[in-house]
């Protein structure tokens, strides 16, 4: 791998073969990091341009790139997770899951911590004698993390940094983060959660919600946007928690995640054409939904239906090509036939289902914050 001006090339040493394509800039490339951690497939690269500004993207050709900071002097992975730590205004930046931008870019803010190493080594030195205070003040101006301070080394949980003196400053890494990834790469979902109420640290949950995503664990993430306070994002779940099929869960989970054709292809490849078209309908994407019902010769009727109720409740004239096609628009559309066909797949995708619902001997995945509470005070009360 190598970076040239605004360009970086993935190249695999064995073969002399582009791995993926390769990735252009708007502005030169000044530093670039791939990740250690995961396997082949799902490898990230981050990088610095002349602007300073820190980007990462995934090597699939098919993600995009997102933006997390700017006044980024140096960056690194942590050789053991997938941790993008990055030196900014003095201070160290840890995102715990950086990945979730793919998922939820919302939530990136829940995944970072900021440590002001200016303000660790005023702490240390608070308790110097009087006749220090020359020494003090060296230190402190000789200290401070300028455009010239770098990661040196990651170990575990100490962060080596080399300071624009030439000297050497540590800083401590929090364990909870690669205990958390310790777990969910061992599928611990409720040990993880058990860990981040431990932690009490909002970055904990942050990083959960992330992996749960990334899992399709419905469970987890509801658990997840609990702790971080997402009210609309927790009903959200909650309303796709209550749907008996799978495939619509997962569909809905990949439409959360802007995966839109995914989420699709999920529910035609399952039989589930009505919902496929119910989805686009539900996003105004008439001429998908018309698409799908012509190619497959059903439900044109509640197609055009939905779109003539659309523009009878905004008062407006068609103006799709497709829809002004006078087999379309000529169409006659009767209105209890529409709601029939409505509840007639609903009734269909429920006894589809009616057997597996009753057969299913599955427990919840996690116990609730209030059971969580509930066991950690008892566990108190025995111990006292």
């Amino acid at each position: 791998m190598w970076d040239v001006a605004s360009g970086v090339h993935f190249v695999d040493p064995q073969s002399s073969q582009l791995l993926c394509n390769d990735i252009e800039h708007t502005s030169d490339i000044t530093n670039v990091c791939l990740n250690q951690s995961g396997l082949n497939d799902n490898r990230k690269l981050a990088w610095t341009d002349n602007n300073k500004d820190l980007l990462i993207c995934k090597l699939d050709n098919e993600s995009t790139r997102h933006k997390l900071h700017t006044i980024v002097n140096s960056i690194a992975w942590h050789p053991e997770a997938d941790i993008l730590i990055a030196l900014c205004d003095k201070s160290v930046l840890m995102w715990y899951y950086p990945n979730i931008v793919w998922s939820d870019s919302d939530l990136l803010k829940y995944t970072c911590v900021k440590t002001n190493v200016r303000a660790q080594v005023q702490i240390v030195y608070k308790k110097i004698t009087a006749y220090k205070k020359k020494r003090k003040d060296l230190y402190l101006q000789n200290s401070a993390l300028d455009a010239d301070a770098s990661i040196l080394h990651i170990e575990k949980t100490l962060l080596t940094i080399r300071l624009s003196s030439g000297g050497e400053y540590s800083v401590h890494i929090s364990p909870f983060p690669l205990l958390l990834y310790d777990n969910i790469n061992q599928g611990k979902w409720t040990e993880s959660l058990r860990l981040c109420h431990m932690a009490k640290d909002t970055a904990m949950y942050g990083a959960f919600t992330g992996m749960a995503l990334e899992s399709n664990m419905l469970d987890a993430v509801i658990q997840g946007l609990t702790a971080l306070d997402e009210p609309d994002k927790l009903l959200f779940f909650l309303n796709v928690s209550r749907m008996h099929s799978s495939t619509r869960k997962q569909a809905e989970i990949a439409l959360y995640k802007k995966k839109l054709k995914e989420a699709v292809d999920i529910l035609i490849e399952n039989g589930l054409l009505f919902r496929a078209i119910e989805f686009n309908v539900r996003l105004f994407r008439w001429r998908e939904a018309l698409r799908l019902a012509i190619e497959r010769n059903e439900f044109i009727e509640f197609v055009v239906a939905k779109r003539k109720l659309y523009l009878q409740q905004f008062r407006e004239t068609e103006n799709l090509a497709e829809f002004q096609h006078p087999q379309i628009s000529n169409l006659t559309i009767n209105w209890d036939n529409v709601q029939s066909i409505e509840e007639a797949q609903a009734q269909k995708e429920r006894d589809k289902l009616k057997d597996s619902v009753q057969n299913s001997s599955e427990l919840p995945l996690f116990p609730s914050l209030t059971q969580l509470l509930d066991v950690q005070n008892q566990d108190k009360n025995t111990t006292d």
